[in-house]
């Protein structure tokens, strides 16, 4: 940037400090006619980041909406010399949205995404694989289960008795197990297994892996049941990269003297990226106390390690020049040796960015800096602009690089017990110098933390449905011990000597990083789960705090105007729920083990059943996250089936309930008659229903305390919901005799306008009398692809055929939401895209245009 005059387009640069704007030396002003605006790059990698951001949003093959605006821009800025600025801005917009569409199309003719049918085609592809395969650890029933996943570059495609074909594209591995040491960054493979679209959310709410991959331009997922399907490919190499003979070496230096216990390889997954370290409780320790971001090799990492490198040489008289000609060629090398790691690719780019500007004595910022790192890397990746880690590493440090220092000054400035004024520093007591250290120290450390969870809120609850209040804590503690074993671990891989001693006290420092983060962790109300109100309100949230970094507010009313704009969102932020929240909405997981029911005021909030004991740790659990509950309200158990309270201890630990409902009578089920005892060591209360009563308000129709069923499904809870005039009838698995036994007790009184039912073990889950007399305009039955019973059965989906109603089953639609309303019930599934909708009229289910073949009748 050079400095020029307000001649020609109207730009007046200006470099060094404002006095009375607080800027950082070195910071930029630019000056749009009478408008100052601080950090001009930062407004060249918003307008890029809007464009990828509309390219996204706006559906369909936009390619022309894409070049229009970059064409517009530049004939703008090329031919009106009053509309450069904006010119160049528009340019940057159509950029960004062209280079993000160029993911999105399959360009080529032979795009595998273009020649495999999206549903499923058995095939065995062929390419090089782009990263060396990780392993990540799930637990299913109580073990750890290994799977292996990586990035294929595509180069052929073969059906099976077919020969081989040309295709190209990028595709996503998925295998049961781990395969071999052959099998690295760079190598020439052909895999076997199910090619199709990658797996939507299990439930609303979750994490998308099918938008994920996509906005990666993979839009294919290859599904392998063994290590047995990976085999060589033609040109395959015998010799691992070095990269991978470096990681093997690190992470026997770095356990050298210590046991390979669980910080151990906590110590791996930080120093080396190694992902397969953090699973189970352990994640969730660290994320709950918002201190996980230190296992990333990410800005914290390479800023440590440039500062180490940059200190080393300076103590030797190097010059700047040489000093940064020195570092940054390491940094890098340290990215490429731990495998070129997104993360570690961002920050080693922000940091070439800050070093370079150092070492190169030009004035620098820091905001700016970071600014033109995300224009390299959005102009290369697009898709970045989505993952969670690219937006939090970013938004982080522009928050760091904005506001502590200014409100470490405003605190300093304004503390009861400041020194006096007119006393020099040099008569400060020894007591009053050490205090002044320690209190600028802690402010420092709390302003940081302040401005990261402000930064990061946003992505925090939409990404893991999480708001950590005691990370300001937490990081005060952890990010220095982090820093600490860092320090220890380069110490361990450099000297010869003493590698015992330094592991050991990295291996200490560790555990105490663990029990920071589980002390900051039981912190009553130090985190909670919170629902997401939508980017339509994050978005200008995010604007407000660019406006505060990217515009001088050194006027009243500039100030009066921000505060008055961020007023306004604080009241759209906590209305916004109420404002569009409909009167009930029903949530029924696949398979028909679990049934949300969230109404307003969540006092009469309900769960029933909760899955087997996998389902509930990974789809219902997290779930509720979503919706913000971290304490149920009340959780029912319709009845005695291992695959519906299966998972009743999980839900008991992870979001306790104020009450546990049964129905009445005798089941012999193991699990439902240890319910009492299990409630009561958790001290929750225990009640049962029949017939009569209510849970959580909903009127009980099944079963009646003198019934004495023989099988389980027929003693199932019946409860009728009525919301905004809508009548919905919930029936899980309930049997035959079941069925018989509420149509002779209710009989007309069952009409409802959705009926949400599952596969009873013995029976069909709908007769024909239960159905004359409940009359629904929806039938939504609850049902699974594994295990085999729980598939919806062939007669009754051929029955169904013609009936005047809509019938969906959950095992092709995935899990459903029905949103009631004053005039509508809108059926959605997991995406959030509208299936079904009924509205306030006589006749059947309307379906949504274009929307027919995700119907099942």
């Amino acid at each position: 940037m050079g400095t020029g005059g307000p001649g020609r387009n109207h730009v007046e640069f200006a470099t060094g400090e404002r006095e009375d704007s607080g800027e950082p030396p070195g910071a930029r002003t630019v000056v749009l006619g009478n408008f100052p605006m601080r950090r001009p790059l930062l407004l060249p990698a918003l307008c890029v980041a809007a464009g990828i951001a509309a390219a996204e949003a706006v559906p369909g093959d936009a390619g022309a909406l894409s070049v229009l605006p970059a064409l517009l821009g530049l004939a703008l800025a090329g031919l009106w010399t009053r509309g450069f600025a904006v010119g160049i801005g528009l340019a940057l917009f159509g950029a960004g949205a062209l280079s993000y569409r160029a993911t999105q199309w399959p360009m080529a003719p032979d795009d595998l995404r273009g020649r495999v049918d999206a549903s499923g085609e058995l095939g065995i592809v062929r390419g090089i694989l782009d990263e060396t395969p990780s392993v990540r650890l799930t637990e299913r029933r109580g073990q750890w289960v290994e799977r292996t996943v990586v990035r294929l570059r595509v180069s052929g495609w073969r059906r099976p008795g077919e020969g081989w074909e040309s295709a190209s594209g990028r595709v996503m591995i998925s295998s049961q197990g781990v395969p071999d040491s052959r099998f690295f960054r760079g190598q020439s493979v052909e895999i076997s297994g199910l090619v199709a679209a990658p797996p939507g959310p299990a439930a609303p709410g979750l994490f998308d892996h099918a938008t994920f991959l996509r906005r990666q331009g993979i839009g294919l997922q290859v599904r392998c049941e063994a290590p047995a399907d990976w085999v060589l490919g033609p040109g395959a190499s015998d010799a691992s990269p070095w990269s991978e003979r470096f990681l093997a070496w690190a992470r026997a230096r770095l356990s050298q003297g210590i046991p390979e216990d669980g910080a151990t390889r906590l110590i791996w997954a930080m120093a080396l990226g190694w992902r397969t370290g953090l699973a189970g409780d352990v994640d969730d320790g660290f994320m709950r106390s918002g201190t996980l971001h230190v296992f990333a090799i990410s800005g914290l990492h390479i800023a440590l390690i440039a500062l180490i490198l940059v200190q080393s040489f300076r103590v030797f008289g190097a010059p700047r020049a040489v000093c940064g000609g020195l570092s940054l060629p390491l940094i890098w090398f340290y990215v490429a040796a731990t495998g070129w790691q997104p993360s570690a690719v961002r920050s080693a780019v922000m940091t070439s960015v800050v070093v370079g500007t150092w070492m190169l004595e030009r004035p620098g910022d820091l905001l700016n800096s970071l600014s033109l790192a995300a224009l390299f890397i959005l102009l290369d990746e697009p898709g970045q602009l989505f993952q969670a880690g690219f937006l939090l590493s970013f938004l982080v440090v522009a928050a760091l690089a904005v506001f502590p220092a200014g409100w470490e000054a405003w605190w300093m400035a304004r503390r009861p017990w400041a020194p006096d004024p007119l006393l020099p520093a040099s008569r400060w007591s020894p007591v009053r110098r050490a205090w002044e250290g320690f209190e600028r120290m802690l402010c420092r450390g709390v302003a940081a933390g302040l401005a990261a969870l402000v930064a990061s809120w946003p992505m925090s609850v939409e990404c893991f449905h999480l708001v950590s209040g005691v990370s300001v804590l937490a990081n005060l503690v952890v990010v220095p011990l982090s820093s600490l074993v860092l320090i220890a671990n380069a110490l361990s891989m450099v000297l010869p000597v003493g590698t015992g001693l330094w592991n050991a006290a990295a291996w200490v420092g560790m555990h105490g990083m663990m029990a920071a983060s589980r002390a900051c962790e039981s912190v009553p109300g130090g985190w909670w789960s919170s629902a997401s109100p939508g980017a339509w309100l994050w978005i200008p949230y995010v604007l407000l705090w660019v406006v505060a970094a990217s515009v001088s507010l050194d006027t009243p009313w500039r100030r009066w105007t921000w505060w008055g704009a961020a007023a306004l969102w604080g009241v759209l932020f906590l209305g916004a729920r109420l404002w569009v929240e409909p009167a009930a909405s029903v949530t029924v997981f696949r398979s028909g083990e679990a049934v949300w029911i969230d109404r307003p005021g969540g006092s009469a909030d309900l769960l029933l059943d909760t899955g087997d004991a996998s389902t509930a740790k990974a789809v219902v659990v997290p779930f509720l996250q979503s919706r913000g509950v971290d304490r149920l309200t009340t959780l029912a158990v319709s009845h005695g089936d291992t695959r519906h309270l299966g998972g009743v201890p999980g839900v008991l630990t992870s979001a306790p309930p104020r009450s546990l409902v049964i129905p009445t009578g005798r089941m012999r089920s193991p699990g439902f008659r240890a319910l009492d005892g299990l409630a009561a060591s958790n001290g929750v209360p225990v009640r049962r229903v029949g017939r009569g009563g209510s849970v959580a308000t909903l009127p009980v129709l099944h079963p009646d305390a003198s019934d004495g069923f023989a099988r389980a499904d027929d003693g199932s809870l019946a409860l009728r919901l009525e919301a905004a005039g809508w009548r919905i009838l919930l029936a899980p698995d309930l049997g035959p005799e079941g069925q018989s036994a509420l149509v002779r007790r209710e009989g007309s009184g069952l009409a409802a306008d959705v009926l949400i039912t599952g596969v009873p073990a013995v029976g069909e889950p709908a007769s024909e009398a239960f159905l004359a007399q409940v009359s629904p305009r929806l039938l939504v039955v609850a049902t699974g692809e594994r295990p085999a019973t729980e598939r919806s059965p062939v007669a009754l989906r051929r029955r169904m055929r013609g009936r005047p109603w809509t019938t969906l089953w959950t095992e092709r639609t995935g899990a459903l939401e029905l949103r009631c309303r004053e005039d509508r019930i809108e059926v959605r599934d997991a995406a959030g895209t509208l299936r079904h909708r009924i509205d306030r009229m006589d006749g059947p289910v309307r379906p949504v245009p274009d929307q027919g073949s995700a119907t099942a009748r």
